[in-house]
């Protein structure tokens, strides 16, 4: 029952952002390897050995395996770097195992860290709200390596798509209370619509 809720379930709920950081490290000229983990191997299978930088994004529950991670790669000199919930929340705890702990991101701070921008270790943010997400068509090969079975969508794919980010209530329990709302190119989710209709 596990297995089969991680292959079907777990795996569907990738986040937007990893898959935007993959198409804006590629925009930059940078050969990039997408894998999503939810239990389907050692974590270390799905990487190639030899990266010079290790994204990770991950929650609260998933985050002593990103620790582990960043020790493995640390010790092959690979740049680490965290964000997502975890890394927005615990910074401060984030930071004794990453090189680089984000808290906003944004495709200007992506360039920054692969152009060696910053001291290690260091917490940073774009500073800047998230207003621009590539297209489902410029992350359609992460889509594929992460949500679709065999490169191919199935009646259990769900793709994720966004049509604000950040949030209009003022509570202060979630990663996401104080950053302002903002609504996003509704013709860019129309088109990511229609894209994906043509695909089915």
């Amino acid at each position: 029952m596990g297995r089969a809720y991680a292959h079907y379930l777990t795996r569907q709920f990738v986040r937007i952002t990893p898959q935007a950081i993959s198409v804006w490290c590629r925009r930059l000229g940078h050969d990039v390897h997408y894998a999503t983990y939810y239990g389907q191997a050692d974590p270390r299978s799905l990487l190639p050995c030899d990266l010079d930088v290790l994204f990770v994004g991950a929650y609260t529950c998933s985050s002593g395996l990103a620790y582990a991670l960043a020790r493995l790669y640390r010790r092959q000199k690979t740049v680490t770097v965290i964000g997502g919930p975890h890394a927005k929340a615990y910074p401060a705890d984030c930071v004794r195992y990453f090189d680089i702990v984000v808290k906003e991101c944004d495709q200007e701070l992506v360039a920054d860290i692969l152009g060696g921008q910053f001291e290690y270790p260091s917490v940073v943010s774009s500073g800047r709200p998230l207003t621009q997400i590539p297209s489902v068509e410029e992350r359609l090969p992460e889509i594929r390596a992460s949500v679709f079975t065999n490169g191919r969508p199935t009646r259990s794919s769900i793709v994720a798509l966004l049509s604000s980010v950040g949030c209009p209530y003022t509570c202060d329990f979630c990663t996401d209370w104080d950053t302002k709302c903002i609504s996003l190119n509704p013709e860019g989710l129309e088109a990511d619509l229609r894209f994906l209709s043509d695909q089915g």
